[in-house]
């Protein structure tokens, strides 16, 4: 009993905790987990990072202009080799020595200093590299698209799940409802039991029973608290935070009734036209299915330029020296020349014919993968669609069953009061009546969630 009594007390303090946190609603819950979610945070990251990348490759078509300074001493024994002087005889007219001298050196020749300062500025010019250039801005871009649809897809990746989890947090909480009732109802017919034993109307068989099922109820209340008390911490870690607090402020499942009749009420051709329009929506918003779009584009223009590999490159090259004598002054003899050097690869030892192998086996590859993608997506959204439908006449067949148990259930209550049937058969038409409600409530929940899981595919805000 005292052990009973603490888990109680910790119960009513887990409860209390969480009444204590702020209700919110579906949308304010979704907006929190886009501003705070730490995967999506890095996912706008990843797309900063691509932008650059794209302004980092685009700088590739404009000139490299660069200032470049060197300074360049020789050893001694070399310069002293190169200042050696030399007498050169001077010839006369006839070819014969006039006697005459002339001071020769190599370093007076070619102006070799033992320190030489060389400063002057260079611009390069790439004309055509193969295609390599614009492919590979091309590439950049594609990417930077495909980070931007990676970004919103993560955003409703964890919309969806952000969801998924709020609509799992409030179905608990309404069954742990419905068992507080049975609970209720549970220690009633025990007590009403007790008294009719006491009479000589009942035995001891059906106290027990009527014990054991109110123990069931109350291990069950337990678990969903404690569920629920697990499924709020995930759900606030979603959100950015590491503690308890905010909780799902509750819907009302009455909301969903027109929508669930109409889906219910679809004939055969209007399905086939709802799963057609789902399927047209995903290829047109679907970032995922975009990206595969994306991911064949770029390999195939890898391919592309690993064909560039084998054309000549044509680049444009602009010095200006400012001086090249033995002092850092920049007073020296300015002169200028312009190169175009035109390149023809001829033999890279096989590089550029396994680099081309390589990227068309990349490209089948690519192809192949991307097109299985595309069709596990296709057959989702078609799955989760009949999902939907199937939900609605669940809820509408649950519905239905619910309003017969409950009227067998108030007939044969009526009849154990008066003592007409056995507790057993009672307890047999309570836990019918348990079994219905649950269904009803898991299948309007079902259906709630397959409207986000719907809209994560096909990201429109309301299902068709």
């Amino acid at each position: 009993m005292a052990r009973m009594k603490l888990v109680l007390i910790i119960l009513l303090m887990h409860i209390s905790g969480i009444l204590a946190t702020t209700p919110l609603t579906l949308d304010e819950s979704i907006d929190l987990a886009v501003e705070n979610n730490k995967e999506l945070l890095a996912a706008e990251q990843g797309y900063e990072a691509a932008r650059w990348s794209q302004y980092n490759v685009l700088s590739n078509f404009f000139p490299q202009a660069s200032f470049n300074a060197r300074a360049v001493r020789i050893d001694d024994d070399t310069y002293e080799r190169a200042t050696e002087i030399y007498k050169i005889p001077v010839f006369g007219p006839n070819n014969i020595p006039k006697g005459d001298y002339i001071p020769f050196s190599a370093a007076g020749m070619n102006g070799l200093y033992r320190t030489t300062y060389n400063t002057g500025f260079t611009v390069q010019q790439p004309i055509f590299n193969g295609g390599k250039i614009f492919l590979g801005y091309q590439i950049a871009r594609l990417a930077r698209i495909q980070a931007e649809q990676s970004l919103v897809e993560r955003e409703n990746e964890i919309s969806h799940r952000v969801a998924d989890t709020y609509f799992s947090i409030l179905r608990i909480q309404d069954l742990s409802e419905m068992v507080k009732k049975n609970i209720e109802s549970a220690s009633v017919n025990l007590r009403n039991v007790s008294q009719m034993k006491e009479l000589g109307m009942s035995r001891e068989s059906d106290v027990l029973q009527w014990r054991v099922r109110l123990q069931e109820y109350q291990t069950t209340e337990r678990e969903l608290e404690y569920t629920i008390e697990i499924l709020l911490e995930h759900w606030n870690s979603m959100l950015g935070f590491s503690e308890i607090v905010y909780h799902p402020e509750a819907v009302e499942l009455e909301n969903y009734e027109d929508m669930i009749t109409n889906y219910a009420a679809l004939s055969p051709g209007e399905i086939n036209t709802f799963l057609a329009d789902n399927v047209e929506s995903l290829k047109k918003h679907n970032p995922q299915f975009q990206n595969a779009e994306l991911t064949r584009d770029i390999v195939g223009k890898n391919y592309k330029m690993a064909k560039g590999n084998f054309l000549p490159s044509l680049n444009l090259q602009f010095n200006y020296e400012l001086e090249n004598d033995d002092r850092l002054d920049l007073s020296g003899d300015r002169n200028w020349n312009l190169a175009a050097v035109l390149t023809f690869p001829l033999f890279k030892g096989g590089a550029n014919y396994t680099n081309l192998r390589r990227s068309r086996a990349e490209k089948r590859q690519t192809d192949l993968t991307t097109s299985a993608m595309e069709d596990y997506l296709i057959t989702e959204t078609r799955r989760i669609s009949r999902q939907l439908i199937t939900s609605a006449l669940q809820v509408e067949s649950n519905r239905t069953g619910l309003e017969y148990t409950r009227e067998n259930y108030d007939i044969l209550r009526s009849l154990f009061e008066q003592g007409m049937l056995t507790s057993s058969e009672f307890l047999d038409a309570e836990t019918m009546l348990f079994s219905a409600e649950s269904n009803l409530i898991s299948t309007y929940y079902d259906f709630i969630t397959a409207i986000y899981e719907l809209n994560k595919y096909t990201t429109l805000k309301e299902v068709k």
